[in-house]
């Protein structure tokens, strides 16, 4: 009776122990998600931005090749 008991003890140790570690594996789990998803997103946004300010410079540094050439061109007008 006294072995019966213990077994039970330990069985529903382990079994408590086991469904411990399992929950601690998926929380891991959904935590390494939510920061790959994070980092996935931020690693976007900052794509998303730095081409954004390549493209306005790049219509600046246009603007300023025309203005460039409209001012050639009326110097060579003139003469």
């Amino acid at each position: 009776m006294l072995a019966k008991a213990v077994y039970e003890e330990w069985y529903f140790k382990k079994r408590d122990e086991a469904i411990k570690k399992r929950e601690q594996a998926v929380k891991q789990s959904k935590v390494r998600q939510w920061e790959k998803e994070h980092t996935k997103n931020e690693t976007k946004r900052k794509c998303q931005q730095t081409y954004e300010e390549w493209l306005n410079k790049k219509k600046i540094q246009q603007k300023m090749e025309k203005l460039r050439a409209n001012t050639l061109m009326n110097s060579l007008n003139k003469r």
